[in-house]
């Protein structure tokens, strides 16, 4: 999905994110593809779900057994090496993964990313979206936690730390309480809880990923207090999370919230100063 956004896309911030994607999901780890593809591009995730299936009714129909557990991606691929002997399972990952490769690179390509996914960028902003460009007046985001901020460049993870996911903060966390940074409706609740959307009545689309990779944990230490749809105040309590635990555990609890849609704001200000939460805003949109 991502290398098919690659290739046709036009839009340069669209391309540098989607090839980035696809490399880091080729190798496993697929919240690049899903935060900065499949979240924007809606049909192109579709698609990669059809391309899903084929490889799953292929590794079905070839009886394919998985011997051990471990990573992702083509990492995956000795996981199923019978230790007694290469068998039909190794082939059926094989052919299942670029069976579904294929068909998903096809069908995006075809059908996933149109042109009211891209926009050439040698129009003028005038010419593309009139409306484009928002201007708020002193649009304030709080941490959604009490704890330390930092610039998002210092992030340990080079697809937040680089600011395609948009124009953000991080905090590491010292309190348990995670709340809404803005008011608005949660539009977002991942399955694996580490990860909380959020969308402003302005249009101010918000992402709040609690810790890295922490993806693997699969909701293990948190607990989400919201639901999808769910409309929120800024400052209310919004999930609960044990910290220590997924420390120790071996995870990074540094906790990132992203403009996501930061390109459709005239300007958006940064103050890391700031060491708790309560009302001072960390990002300002003007």
């Amino acid at each position: 999905m991502a290398l098919a956004i690659f290739l046709k896309a036009k839009n340069k911030k669209n391309k540098e994110i989607a090839g980035a994607a696809a490399l880091t999901a080729i190798l496993g780890v697929t919240e690049p593809a899903i935060y900065g593809c499949s979240l924007k591009h809606k049909k192109a995730f579709v698609m990669s779900f059809i391309g899903g299936g084929v490889g799953g009714a292929i590794m079905a129909l070839m009886n394919a057994k998985n011997y051990a557990f471990g990573s992702n991606g083509i990492f995956a691929a000795p996981l199923y090496i019978n230790p007694k002997g290469l068998d039909s399972s190794f082939w059926a990952y094989i052919i299942a993964n670029v069976a579904t490769a294929l068909v998903t690179l096809i069908l995006v390509m075809m059908f996933g990313y149109t042109k009211q996914d891209d926009i050439d960028e040698s129009k003028t902003t005038s010419e593309i979206k009139p409306a484009t460009k928002i201007s708020l007046h002193d649009f304030g985001i709080i941490s959604p936690v009490q704890g330390k901020i930092e610039e998002l460049t210092q992030v340990k993870d080079p697809v937040f730390a680089s600011g395609s996911m948009g124009t953000g903060f991080a905090v590491v966390p010292s309190s348990e309480e995670v709340t809404a940074p803005i008011a608005g409706t949660i539009s977002t609740v991942f399955e694996t809880k580490h990860a909380i959307g959020l969308i402003s009545n302005d249009g101010v689309e918000l992402l709040i990923h609690m810790g890295i990779d922490t993806v693997n944990l699969k909701g293990k230490y948190f607990n989400i207090l919201v639901k999808k749809g769910d409309k929120v105040e800024k400052g209310q309590p919004i999930a609960q999370v044990e910290w220590d635990k997924i420390q120790k555990a071996g995870y990074d609890t540094t906790t990132m919230v992203i403009v996501t849609n930061s390109d459709e704001f005239k300007q958006i200000d940064t103050n890391t100063n700031e060491i708790k939460q309560k009302d001072s805003p960390i990002m300002v949109i003007r």
